[in-house]
């Protein structure tokens, strides 16, 4: 996944001057985003993770959103390269019932909506949007 962004990244450049890339990560604590995070840090590259609790940012890397209501705090973008979106409802835990479905699908649909349209409505935002969801999973069960 990371010689994938960083390819989209080198292809979307602007002539810059050289610097660390910022990545935003949704999703960053789940099983695939805490091996993105890592692999980031890794490439010395700055990470910040978009969080729907104030809890979870008191590293200081954190920027607010809110999921359901599209809420999402602009401020922490400034300088973000590009946005990794990873977020949704957890598909290891329980059984995977009908209403199960439907949340894992809803919170995949409709947060991905939302961040689309927060980050389109952004004066500079970011120039890559990366989005991996297991919504098409929910067909094969």
């Amino acid at each position: 996944m990371i010689a994938a962004l960083n390819q989209r990244l080198e292809q979307s450049k602007a002539p810059v001057m050289p610097r660390a890339k910022t990545i935003v990560v949704s999703g960053a604590s789940g099983l695939v985003g805490s091996a993105l995070s890592q692999a980031i840090g890794d490439h010395q590259w700055n990470l910040r993770r978009l969080v729907r609790r104030s809890s979870a940012n008191d590293r200081g890397d954190g920027i607010s959103w809110n999921p359901e209501s599209g809420l999402l705090n602009f401020t922490g973008f400034s300088g973000t390269d590009a946005v990794v979106h990873l977020a949704g409802e957890n598909i290891a835990s329980g059984r995977w019932t009908a209403a199960k479905k439907l949340r894992i699908r809803d919170s995949r649909l409709i947060g991905t909506q939302r961040l689309c349209k927060s980050l389109a409505s952004m004066p500079n935002p970011p120039r890559v949007l990366v989005c991996a969801s297991a919504s098409q999973m929910i067909r094969a069960f």
